[in-house]
């Protein structure tokens, strides 16, 4: 369970994301969705403290992320970026296997869980030893979110991985992590400006709007109920094909 209580985010004199307090459960999938400079992408870094509150609480299960340990909580969040952001000299396998080198784990038994995890993102033994340039952009893509998820997080965060692919992978990828998510029984935070998506992919929609969250609600309450005339507007192609 993720909490924010009261948490705001000020530059300077600009505030970006103003005292909001939300839940997000276990195993929930929730997009965040509004325009450039809403507040969604300082929301999904202050999960793993990239971006520290101005005020405010984030709980992590019930307990301050301050009492945490921050590379042990990281370790438990996987964080997957529009570019999947591959080292480029490194193979496929050794991209999937470096949380495992970070955490020390075994890597014969690692090497076997990122081969089977390759294979359920689509990606088949040649491939392995590729470098991230003879990829496409989907492959990359799908080689990063292995990457995120070799570590077992509980949490795995998203911010617009699929933005810069063509429609048709766009849509591969979107039922695969989908998939993923209630396979693996993940808590999936998810950033996009595409509001289909965000319909598409979410069990709770959270609209923001100049740093406020306007509307937290499942994908039919949104386009039933939207909370305002912006929510409506945002989502006026939706509503309008209801």
């Amino acid at each position: 369970m993720i909490e924010f209580k009261n948490v705001s985010k000020k530059y300077q004199e600009k505030e970006v994301l103003k005292s909001q307090s939300f839940t997000i459960e276990d195993g929930e999938f929730v997009v965040l969705v509004g325009p450039s400079g809403s507040g969604k992408t300082t929301l999904l870094k202050m999960i793993n403290r990239l971006i520290e509150p101005t005020s405010g609480e984030i709980l992590i299960d019930k307990k301050p992320q301050s009492d945490l340990d921050l590379r042990q909580m990281r370790f438990e969040m996987g964080y997957v970026l529009q570019q999947a952001s591959l080292f480029p000299n490194m193979t496929v396998i050794e991209n999937a296997l470096i949380i495992p080198k970070l955490k020390r784990a075994d890597l014969t038994q690692a090497t076997l869980d990122a081969k089977k995890l390759l294979h359920q993102v689509g990606l088949d033994d040649q491939a392995f030893n590729k470098y991230p340039n003879q990829l496409s952009g989907g492959e990359q893509q799908r080689v990063g979110i292995v990457r995120a998820l070799m570590g077992n997080p509980k949490i795995l965060l998203m911010d617009e991985p699929f933005s810069a692919l063509d429609a048709i992978t766009k849509k591969e990828l979107q039922v695969l992590i989908k998939d993923l998510q209630r396979k693996l029984q993940l808590t999936v935070v998810f950033v996009t400006h595409d509001t289909t998506e965000a319909l598409k992919l979410a069990d709770r929609v959270a609209v923001l709007h100049q740093g406020e969250l306007v509307q937290f609600a499942k994908p039919d309450t949104i386009i039933k109920k939207p909370a305002d005339a912006f929510v409506a507007d945002l989502f006026k192609e939706e509503i309008g094909h209801a």
